[in-house]
């Protein structure tokens, strides 16, 4: 989790875009903030949190990439 300070979740978003279907390519940032500092539970794997999060922005972003931020 070397890409955000503690209680700090960053994702890379990024969309080719689907020009048939009038959708412009993008790309954003999500930053994800825990007040405690410690969303509980794995801190890696795939039932941690990060991943968690990662998997539920995939499939907001609907064809999109969806990377841990630097």
């Amino acid at each position: 989790m070397e890409n955000r300070t503690k209680g700090q979740f960053r994702y890379e978003i990024n969309h080719p875009g689907e020009y048939a279907a009038g959708i412009i390519g993008f790309s954003d940032t999500v930053t994800i903030n825990i007040g405690s500092g410690d969303p509980g539970g794995d801190k890696t794997g795939e039932d941690s949190f990060q991943e968690f999060m990662r998997q539920a922005l995939l499939e907001w972003y609907d064809g999109a990439s969806v990377d841990l931020g630097k």
